[in-house]
């Protein structure tokens, strides 16, 4: 019977982990979709390149409409053909200026969290049904 409390608590552990995955990509998905319905777009400037392994994130500066600077820094990708100087599009949200991502990383942003979420969800359902049904066994075996 310890086994099947080893396993129990395995199981309980995988709702647990796939809701937080769930959780944050949801979120993630929705700031998209704000951004995307409700942001400004701007014209900002590229300050910075951070490299880290294989991977860069832009840095840049843009004035909001209401006159204050801001800065914002893009998802970390692989490839990337600015330099600092350049110029690119800034979308932000008028109520939070500090929430700003580049306009071409926008629309992948939200399609890559739109995929993550069809993948986790369903992962998600099916371990919380499972998790039950082992505790149904496991009630009814006692």
């Amino acid at each position: 019977m310890v086994s099947g409390v080893v396993i129990l608590l395995i199981f309980s552990l995988m709702p647990l982990a796939t809701s937080i995955v769930t959780v944050h990509t949801f979120r993630k998905y929705r700031a998209a979709l704000r951004l995307k319905a409700s942001g400004v777009e701007t014209t900002g400037l590229c300050t910075l390149l951070s490299w880290r392994e294989d991977y860069v994130s832009v840095h840049c500066s843009y004035t909001a409409t209401d006159g204050t600077e801001h800065d914002a820094v893009s998802s970390p990708m692989r490839y990337q053909s600015l330099s600092p100087g350049d110029t690119v599009t800034i979308v932000y949200l008028p109520d939070s200026p500090e929430t700003a991502v580049l306009a071409r990383d926008l629309e992948d942003a939200r399609k890559d969290h739109r995929r993550i979420l069809w993948f986790v969800t369903p992962m998600f359902v099916a371990s919380v049904v499972g998790w039950a049904l082992l505790v149904l066994w496991f009630a009814l075996s006692w």
